[in-house]
C-alpha cells in the first residue's frame, strides 16, 4: 500500500528531504506517494530559513494534506544609535561606530558591547532579535 501526501511551505521553493535523499521542493503544492504504515520523518529546508521537521503515518487514511508549513527566518535587524557615540561590538565582533543601521543578525540573543574609550565608557547588554524583524535602539545611554 501508498499513501499520497500533499506538502505546502510558506515560503514556498523549501526542498523536502527524507534522510538525505531530496524529495522534491514545495513550489505550489508537492505530492508525495510514500509507502503506507511506515512512519516518515520528513525535514524542510530553505537557505535563510530554520529547518523544520515533520512526522506522519499513513494508517487508514491514504491521502493526507498536511497544514502549511511556516517556515521561520534564520535573521532579523539592529538599528542602534547611543548617546555619548560609541564603537560597537556584537557578540566580541566589531561593527563600527554608532549610528547604525539594519545590521543583519542571527535570530536570538546577543551580547552587545558599547565602547567609547576617551570618555572611559563601556557598557554591556544582552538584546533579542526576532525573526523578519527590525529591533531600534535609539539613545542607547552610555554615559555612567
Amino acid at each position: 500500500k501508498e499513501g499520497t501526501l500533499k506538502l505546502q511551505s510558506r515560503p514556498s521553493g523549501a526542498s523536502v528531504y527524507k534522510g538525505e535523499e531530496k524529495l522534491g521542493k514545495t513550489s505550489k503544492a508537492l505530492i508525495l506517494t510514500l509507502p503506507a504504515e511506515v512512519e516518515h520523518t520528513l525535514e524542510l529546508r530553505k537557505s535563510g530559513y530554520k529547518s523544520k521537521t515533520i512526522t506522519l503515518t499513513f494508517e487508514t487514511d491514504l491521502e493526507k494534506s498536511w497544514p502549511l508549513v511556516k517556515l521561520v527566518n534564520r535573521y532579523g535587524f539592529l538599528t542602534l544609535n547611543t548617546t555619548p557615540w560609541s564603537e560597537i561590538y556584537i557578540d566580541g565582533k566589531p561593527h563600527g561606530t554608532t549610528p547604525l543601521h539594519k545590521i543583519k543578525l542571527t535570530t536570538g540573543k546577543h551580547q552587545l558591547r558599547a565602547v567609547n574609550k576617551g570618555l572611559k565608557l563601556d557598557v554591556k547588554k544582552t538584546i533579542v532579535i526576532k525573526p523578519d524583524a527590525n529591533k531600534d535602539i535609539w539613545n542607547l545611554k552610555t554615559s555612567p
